[in-house]
Parts: structure tokens; C-alpha cells; sequence
């Protein structure tokens, strides 16, 4: 019963339902089952919204899923990793550890993905945009439980907590951005020495 109060909680009071968390028994535990069971709940709602035959569910629910999870958990310990790492320039105490349980708890929100799945399907034409709009919801609640974790782990201004958030992303599409200039201008070359 403990449990549900929690995830009630990180639904309707994020803060509370963070630190209640944070004191659970076994947190690391919850974040795990959450993850599972939010990734879980992203595959049937994709199962749901999409006409997939009965091979394929089988598949995307066993390999897929497997994989899926591997997947997120790699990329779960990396970004934490990173959010600790740029959060530390801030000289800010916080552990990686709680950071890591609260993030793995802000992938709730995805367990609303199934019923509006059910609803898109069942008001017909139109149900990809509805349900490509609720899924966006869902992204921009997690993106905002996450940066509200970084600022209760780390003791971080709002402003502070998006700017550990972002840096990342932007850092990434910078680097890719320079890599293709790279690329174009070192084949231009090339071709150039060709001819």
C-alpha cells in the first residue's frame, strides 16, 4: 500500500512524492519495477494504436521489450552520470545515487500511455494526432519531473536545473552539427582531388 501512495504522490505532489522516495526501504528496487513497468505500459500503447498481427506482439513484447530495457538502462546510467557530472560545476552536493532512483521514478507519467491509446483508437480518423499530442504531454511532464529532481537533488534554482538539463542535449547536437560540416567539407575535398 506504501508503494501506491507513492506513486500517487510523484503523480499529483512531485516533491513529496520524490522524498517519500527517497526514505522507501528499497527505492533503487522501485525505480526499476517503475521503469519496467512504464516501458511496458509504452509498448502496449504502441501495440494498441498501431494493427500489429499476433507474431509481431509477441515479438515487440519479449525481444523488443528486452531490448528496450536494456537499452534504457544504458542510457539511464549515462545521463545520470552526466546531469552529476555538469551539476557538480555548480559546486552543489547531491548524490548520483538519489539522482539516479528519482529518475528512474520520473518515467511514470508513461503508464497513461495504454488508456489514451484506447481512447485515440476508439474515436477513429484523426487518432494518431491525439494520441501524438497526448505522448507529447507525456514527454514535457517527464522532462519536467526530471529537471525537478535535479533541483531537489542538487539544491538547484529552476533556472540552474534547466540549464544541467539542457546542456547535454545541446552540447550533443553542437558536436553533431561540426561532425557533419566535417564530413561535407573533407568529401568536397576529396571529390576535388579526384577529378
Amino acid at each position: 500500500m506504501e508503494r501506491l501512495g507513492i506513486i500517487s504522490k510523484i503523480i499529483v505532489d512531485p516533491d513529496q512524492g520524490f522524498n517519500e522516495l527517497l526514505l522507501y526501504k528499497k527505492p533503487l528496487w522501485f525505480s526499476f519495477l517503475t521503469v519496467a513497468i512504464s516501458l511496458f505500459c509504452q509498448s502496449v500503447a504502441v501495440l494498441l494504436i498501431d494493427n500489429y498481427g499476433s507474431v509481431q506482439v509477441t515479438s515487440m513484447l519479449t525481444v523488443g521489450y528486452l531490448a528496450k530495457i536494456i537499452a534504457f538502462v544504458v542510457f539511464w546510467i549515462l545521463m545520470t552520470s552526466l546531469f552529476h557530472f555538469i551539476a557538480s560545476w555548480h559546486k552543489t552536493e547531491g548524490s548520483i545515487n538519489n539522482l539516479f532512483i528519482l529518475f528512474g521514478a520520473t518515467l511514470l507519467p508513461l503508464i497513461f500511455l495504454p488508456a489514451v491509446a484506447i481512447l485515440s483508437r476508439g474515436l477513429g480518423s484523426g487518432s494518431h494526432f491525439l494520441y501524438l499530442f497526448f505522448y507529447l504531454l507525456i514527454i514535457i511532464w517527464i522532462l519536467a519531473l526530471q529537471v525537478k529532481s535535479l533541483k531537489l537533488i542538487y539544491h538547484l534554482h529552476t533556472g540552474k536545473a534547466i540549464s544541467v538539463y539542457i546542456i547535454p542535449f545541446i552540447s550533443t547536437f553542437f558536436l553533431l552539427a561540426i561532425s557533419l560540416v566535417m564530413f561535407i567539407i573533407l568529401t568536397v575535398i576529396l571529390i576535388g582531388k579526384s577529378f
